[in-house]
Order: C-alpha cells, then sequence, then structure tokens
C-alpha cells in the first residue's frame, strides 16, 4: 500500500561544501558593524548581522559566496517545480550571518515578506543544536494517540553542509547550542520578481 500526498514537501535538505577559510573572514568583517545585534531573541553568546549590514554589504553579494548563490537558484526553481509555482523570476531579497555561541539560540519566527527561506548550515559542530518546525497540521492531528502527535514542534537534525529550505510562513526555532564551538548559519530569504527595493541579486 502506498500512501498519497495532497500537498508537496514542506521542507527540503540539500548538501553544499562550504569553505570556511573563506566565509570566516567574512562573517568576522561583518560582526564588526556598530549596529551589530545580541541577545534576545537570540540568547546570551549570540549575535546576528540581520539588523546591521546595508543591503549592497549582505552576504549573497559577496563573490566568495557566488558558486553558492548559483548553487542554490537551481535548487529554489526544483522547488519551485515541486510545488506548481509558476516559473516566475527569482531573487534574495536578504540574507544574514547567526553565530550562536555555547547557551545561544534562536527563538520561534517566521521570515516576513519572502516566498522561501534557507538555512544554510556552514559549521554545526557536535552538539550545537538542531532546527525545529511548527507542524501546521498539529491542530488537526493532535487527538491522533501516538506520542509524538502531541507535540507541535518536530526536530530536524542538521549537520555542517547541511542546506534547508522551506516556505517563510513555517514557524521555526532552533535548539540552545550545547557545544563548546559556535554554531554558524547563514539565513536568505528568497522572493518572486515584483516590485522590488534596489539592490538585489537575481538568481
Amino acid at each position: 500500500m502506498k500512501g498519497i500526498d495532497l500537498s508537496p514537501p514542506l521542507i527540503f535538505r540539500d548538501r553544499f561544501d562550504f569553505d570556511l577559510d573563506k566565509i570566516n573572514p567574512i562573517v568576522e568583517e561583518l560582526m564588526k558593524d556598530e549596529n551589530s545585534h545580541t541577545g534576545p531573541p537570540f540568547g546570551i553568546g549570540a549575535s546576528s548581522t540581520t539588523f546591521k549590514v546595508v543591503q549592497e554589504k549582505q552576504p549573497h553579494f559577496h563573490p566568495d559566496n557566488k558558486l553558492f548563490v548559483e548553487w542554490l537558484g537551481v535548487r529554489i526553481r526544483q522547488v519551485m517545480q515541486m510545488w506548481l509555482d509558476e516559473p516566475y523570476p527569482i531573487h534574495i531579497s536578504n540574507s544574514w550571518y547567526n553565530v550562536h555561541e555555547s547557551g545561544g539560540w534562536q527563538d520561534e519566527h517566521v521570515h516576513a515578506l519572502s516566498r522561501w527561506s534557507v538555512s544554510a548550515y556552514l559549521d554545526a559542530p557536535l552538539n550545537s543544536g538542531n532546527i525545529l518546525f511548527r507542524d501546521p497540521l498539529h491542530e488537526l492531528t493532535r487527538n491522533f494517540t501516538s506520542e509524538s502527535s502531541q507535540h507541535p514542534w518536530k526536530i530536524i537534525p542538521v549537520s555542517t553542509g547541511d542546506v534547508l529550505i522551506f516556505p517563510s510562513w513555517l514557524r521555526h526555532k532552533t535548539e540552545v547550542c550545547k557545544s563548546v564551538d559556535r554554531r554558524l548559519v547563514w539565513s536568505l530569504n528568497v522572493g518572486y520578481d515584483t516590485v522590488v527595493p534596489e539592490p538585489v541579486l537575481h538568481l
């Protein structure tokens, strides 16, 4: 017997071989910005370039990230086909680095004003924490008898090199980093071309 899915998958995983020797200097330079963000909702020992880097200096514009950006564009279009989306032109609207030291975490959130979101695990040491997604069908399935059906948050294990693609409206958060080494994640938002502020990087 075979199940029949009424909807496409919500979360997609692929892998990319990131070059940390090139990425680390980019992260360090962006983290020097005077508007660096630390503390809630990122937790103790965590920081992000989310709020501090002007658009044209965001990671997806850096020439050392060009290979990944091109690779990602192919994957986003594959996801669009699986979702039966029209082949709209697409662009990266914004991107940033999240660094979580021991004790750091990312609280529950969604990504507004974009179609797809991406979590690229540049460096995810053992015990540095996984990502959790809230099951959008939880309210419909929580009367099931299984123990797992009682919990809306589903853990997705991650490791260095993992790249997750998911709808931007899907609620997600992370576990606390319990590693002595940092967790480094590159987050990106992808939108469909309508009217967007310049500059953007088309895929």
